[in-house]
């Protein structure tokens, strides 16, 4: 997929792999790297400010993000990003009903008082860790988007997975199919996918 780079909107550089890797390896903090790699899943940036720590779980089918509160839908993760996401929870101090993307806590302020990341800070952090040009958060979603169709994973299936209800001209019956959850075979097509 390498040749696939995606252009990020008007004067944005082109994304790939290659891309997601520098920006994961540039990043400074460990809340940065879990960005670069959760905006890569599939997970919209507005999603994305709005998970709580409890969004990341695991279970026997596989390691998920849980986007959209109770009726929403499952993202698969590698098992890899799954560790860290529970890594920088324990580091953090996140407590599970604190959003996953906050700011640092001042010591001895109550939980409540982490600064919230917003939109502009997650392209902020993104373009940062480019260190040459504007990288907008729909960037890693339209590269999840290209990864998952270089790797032939049915589009019924990444349209389930991102909430979409059609990808590419064809059209995915996701209400009534979306409520059921992913299964282990799944959960590792749409993983081994992945743009990192």
């Amino acid at each position: 997929m390498g040749s696939a780079a995606r252009r990020n909107g008007k004067n944005g550089a082109a994304f790939d792999r290659r891309e997601v890797a520098r920006l994961v390896a540039a990043a400074r903090s460990a809340r940065d790297r879990l960005l670069v790699q959760v905006l890569c899943c599939g997970i919209r940036a507005t999603e994305c400010l709005r998970l709580l720590a409890s969004s990341v779980y695991a279970d026997r089918r596989g390691c998920w993000i849980k986007v959209g509160g109770r009726r929403g839908r499952e993202v698969p993760i590698p098992d890899s990003l799954y560790e860290l996401v529970k890594a920088y929870l324990k580091v953090e101090d996140i407590q599970p009903r604190e959003r996953l993307f906050a700011g640092s806590r001042a010591p001895g302020r109550p939980p409540h008082s982490r600064p919230a990341l917003t939109r502009s800070g997650v392209s902020q952090a993104l373009t940062a860790l480019s260190g040459t040009s504007h990288v907008s958060p729909r960037a890693c979603f339209d590269l999840w988007l290209a990864a998952m169709a270089a790797a032939d994973v049915d589009p019924r299936l990444a349209a389930r997975v991102c909430g979409l209800h059609a990808l590419t001209g064809t059209i995915a019956r996701a209400y009534g199919e979306s409520h059921q959850p992913l299964t282990r075979e799944e959960h590792d097509a749409v993983v081994h996918a992945l743009p990192f």
